[in-house]
């Protein structure tokens, strides 16, 4: 796979893609932590997770996901941003295929039916 510059980040919208760079930022904020990627083009913030439809009755969520290290972006304790929302996860597992993971703000099945923020995406842990 071919490397492509931050900057065309928007043209391959969906797609997988692969960018050489280096970490120009690392913030943190208690269990959040925020890896910024430069490569003389812009900056990027790495998307690990697509938040799916609700999976049972306790609330817990199919996870898509975008990171080759999920047991370690899901663990438990560990902190991801949806939009404007801080889920903090509760438990994990592996269930066909996808990743099942149930967060401590979202208590039951009704919860997790609620609309999140456009494209649920899940932000660095």
């Amino acid at each position: 796979m071919n490397a492509i510059h931050i900057s065309d980040f928007p043209r391959h919208t969906g797609e997988t893609a692969t960018v050489r760079g280096w970490i120009a930022n690392r913030r943190s904020s208690g269990k959040i932590h925020f890896l910024v990627v430069r490569d003389g083009t812009g900056f990027l913030q790495v998307v690990i997770g697509r938040i799916g439809r609700a999976h049972g009755i306790r609330g817990e969520l199919n996870v898509d996901i975008r990171t080759d290290e999920p047991d370690r972006r899901f663990a438990r304790g560990s902190s991801v941003i949806c939009g404007d929302r801080v889920l903090t996860v509760a438990s994990a597992r592996h269930h066909s295929g996808r990743l099942v993971v149930a967060f401590r703000e979202i208590a039951d099945r009704t919860a997790a039916a609620l609309p999140l923020p456009p494209r649920n995406s899940l932000q660095n842990s």
